[in-house]
C-alpha cells in the first residue's frame, strides 16, 4: 500500500509519514528544503513536551533517533498527530518507545 499515512504541519513546515519514509519540508506547504529519512533506519521515537509550550501542552516535539545515532527533532506537532505517528510507527516497525 502506497501513499501518505499522516500529513501534519509543524512549526516551520510540513511532516509527511509514508510506509517507507519520513518526509520533512519547510514552508507552509512543505515544498522547500525537503529532507527524506527511510524508516527502516529508525531506532526509536520519543514524544516530548514542546520546549516553547511545555506549560500549555498545545504541541509536542517528536524526537526521531536513527540507528547511526543521529537525532532529528520535529517541534510544534499537535499532540493528537504526535500520538498517531507514535502508534503507527509502533505497529509498522516495532519502533522502541
Amino acid at each position: 500500500m502506497k501513499g501518505k499515512l499522516v500529513k501534519t504541519p509543524f512549526r516551520g513546515g510540513m511532516l509527511i509519514l509514508t510506509h517507507q519514509e519520513l518526509v520533512l519540508g519547510e514552508g507552509l506547504l512543505g515544498a522547500r528544503n525537503i529532507r527524506r529519512f527511510p524508516l527502516r533506519h529508525l531506532a526509536r521515537l520519543e514524544l516530548r513536551p514542546s520546549p516553547s509550550e511545555a506549560v500549555l501542552g498545545r504541541s509536542v516535539c517528536l524526537r526521531f533517533v536513527w540507528i547511526d545515532g543521529q537525532i532529528t527533532d520535529v517541534d510544534g506537532v499537535g499532540p493528537l498527530a504526535g500520538e498517531r505517528i507514535r502508534m503507527l510507527l509502533a505497529r509498522l516497525y516495532r519502533v522502541a518507545q
